[in-house]
C-alpha cells in the first residue's frame, strides 16, 4: 500500500469517526428518540420525521452508531457519510420540530431546545462569518 493510500484510509477513518460523532451528539442532544421501557429502540419514524430524512437513512444511523440499542444481526458496521449540507438541514429540520413542539406544549423541554438551537446559530454564523 501506498502512502498516498494510506493516508487516504487514515483520512477515511477520521470522517467516520467525526460522523459517527456528530450523529451520537444529534441523537443523544437534539432528538427526541421517543424511547420508552416497552420498546428501547428509538423511534425510526419519529426521528426521521424530525431530521426531514427518510427512515432508510435514519436505520443505517442508528444501527451504525447506537448499535448497542440492536441486536448483532441488526447493527451497521458502516456509518453514513455526513455532508454540511446534510447537517444543516438536519439542524433546520430539528429546529422546526422542537418550536412546533413548543408551540403545542409549552414545555419546558422544548423551550431548552429552542435555546440550544438560538445559540448553535449564533455560534455558526459568527464563527463562519454567515
Amino acid at each position: 500500500m501506498s502512502d498516498l493510500d494510506t493516508e487516504n484510509q487514515r483520512q477515511s477513518d477520521e470522517d467516520r469517526k467525526r460522523d459517527a460523532a456528530v450523529y451520537l451528539h444529534l441523537l443523544n442532544n437534539l432528538t427526541d428518540l421517543d424511547i420508552s421501557e416497552d420498546n428501547p429502540k428509538p423511534n425510526e419514524y419519529k426521528i426521521a420525521k424530525q431530521w426531514g430524512q427518510n427512515r432508510i437513512f435514519v436505520r443505517r444511523v442508528l444501527r451504525s452508531v447506537m448499535g448497542e440499542r440492536y441486536q448483532e444481526k441488526e447493527r451497521e458496521e458502516r456509518v453514513p457519510s455526513l455532508s454540511l449540507g446534510k447537517l444543516v438541514t438536519i439542524l433546520s429540520s430539528l429546529e422546526a420540530y422542537w418550536q412546533g413542539e413548543s408551540a403545542k406544549n409549552k414545555d419546558s423541554l422544548a423551550q431548552k431546545m429552542i435555546n440550544k438551537f438560538t445559540a448553535l446559530r449564533f455560534v455558526l454564523c459568527n464563527g463562519w462569518g454567515l
